[in-house]
């Protein structure tokens, strides 16, 4: 996990170099960067890129020199792109539109600043409140990753279906993607349903200032591993529920809110802790609260892979009812 981790950030540095170096020098009212974005400011004062114009290379950094904030990736702008395989979108991008990335057949690492439409979204299922007219929300199936890459069916796309309450979402994100990155710049909280589903990716890492994972943000999905930063202070319920997570490593000083059935299910789950995994392991130390069920790994699916966990700094936490029917020695 470190190790790819690092590839993802040298690449992060690299492309930060070549683009920051190429890019157009004043944006004025629009024009074409020299790695092919084409854009033009709209209404509110903001930036929109509309079209990317394709000129053979695997990697971009989507920024327009000079500008710090408000960019908006249009709709399409990357449609049916062949050759990308890599794309950082840069913190100044403040909203990235439904199917922004559609179709896309060679894309394999994506880092973003936030998952979904906008930053600003709930992390609980049921949203609260609205944002006003200056920050704008995502809401229902804009919260998840699957909302950048549409609803166009094609062949190389994995069905992905949402389910947000007051409907349903299908969208069809790229076989190929494997790795993503979210990298947080300023306080940022991943939100409901984010990666619900995504099983397709292999890597997700979380970096930056980021203080909480939503509900279900990682719900019925398939990656082994997850560093949770210390910035972190609440893992929402069933943030993980069903997935098949087997490792989780908190960054040293965590102190972590665990709510109800986070962990949920995740009858694969084998260790949760700092440094280095030791099998059937979970350390109580890292949560100030620890919510019902949180660790009962009970899976109709999967009754057979249920474990017994060695706790380590129990202290004053009832057992019994965070693991549920779980076994604990």
């Amino acid at each position: 996990m470190k190790k790819v981790l690092k590839i993802l950030l040298s690449a992060v540095l690299v492309l930060s170099f070549v683009f920051g170096a190429t890019a157009c020098v004043n944006p004025n009212n629009g024009g074409t960067t020299k790695s092919g974005l084409s854009y033009k400011k709209v209404d509110g004062g903001i930036y929109e890129i509309f079209k990317y114009n394709d000129d053979g290379k695997e990697e971009i950094e989507i920024k327009i020199d000079n500008v710090t904030e408000g960019i908006r990736i249009k709709k399409d702008a990357f449609a049916g792109n062949t050759n990308l395989k890599r794309i950082i979108v840069t913190s100044a991008v403040t909203e990235i539109q439904a199917g922004a990335f559609a179709n896309m057949n060679s894309l394999e690492a994506l880092a973003l600043p936030f998952v979904g439409r906008y930053a600003n979204a709930d992390v609980k299922f049921k949203e609260t409140g609205s944002a006003t007219a200056s920050q704008k929300k995502a809401i229902d199936a804009e919260r998840t990753i699957a909302h950048l890459f549409g609803n166009e069916d094609y062949a190389n796309g994995v069905e992905q279906t949402i389910n947000y309450g007051a409907g349903t979402a299908v969208c069809y994100m790229p076989k190929t993607l494997k790795r993503v990155v979210v990298n947080a710049e300023s306080t940022y909280s991943i939100p409901w349903g984010a990666f619900n589903g995504a099983n397709h990716l292999e890597v997700i890492a979380l970096l930056g200032d980021i203080d909480a994972i939503g509900e279900n943000a990682f719900a019925n999905t398939t990656i082994s591993e997850l560093e949770i930063p210390a910035s972190v202070k609440t893992i929402h319920k069933e943030a993980f529920k069903s997935s098949l997570i087997k490792n989780v490593k908190f960054a040293d000083g965590a102190k972590v809110d665990l709510l109800d059935s986070a962990f949920f299910g995740c009858s694969l789950l084998s260790f949760v802790g700092k440094g280095d995994a030791v099998e059937n392991t979970i350390d109580l130390s890292l949560f100030n609260t620890i919510g019902e069920n949180a660790f009962d790994s009970q899976n109709a699916v999967a009754e057979s892979r249920v474990k017994t966990y060695s706790v380590q700094n129990a202290g004053d936490f009832n057992l019994e009812l965070i693991f549920g029917d779980t076994k604990v020695n």
